[in-house]
């Protein structure tokens, strides 16, 4: 079960209205630096996003992207979002990331090049 329509509805507001007709105005691939309160963001990201394109959207803490990544899926379904998360250790550091943090990133970059499938 999605809140695809109440992310609908949010949309329709026109300050949100606005904001998604500026990201629509702009250059396709640009970035968009869009500033707001925090239980905004996954309503601005289920507004702006569309079938062929991708919607980057960067939280300053792992634990953040995280709720995001639930947020966003409750609003549009969890198989159209993806968490990419961050490497677990340091360039310089000897250790090596775990596994599954090595294999969730994969994930995510194959999906970017092979959305489809």
């Amino acid at each position: 079960m999605t809140l695809h329509a109440l992310a609908q509805i949010v949309a329709g507001e026109p300050d949100v209205s606005k904001v998604v007709t500026e990201l629509a105005d702009t250059i396709s691939g640009a970035a968009i630096d869009v500033t707001g309160p925090s239980p905004l963001r996954p309503f601005l990201a289920a507004a702006v996003s569309r079938p062929d394109s991708c919607v980057l959207m960067v939280t300053a803490t792992a634990r953040e992207g995280e709720d995001l990544v639930v947020e966003i899926g409750g609003l549009m379904g969890p198989e159209v979002v993806a968490w990419f998360p961050a490497w677990e250790t340091l360039p310089h550091e000897r250790l090596s990331p775990r596994s599954d943090t090595v294999g969730r990133r994969l994930a995510v970059l194959r999906r970017l090049v092979h959305p489809t499938g």
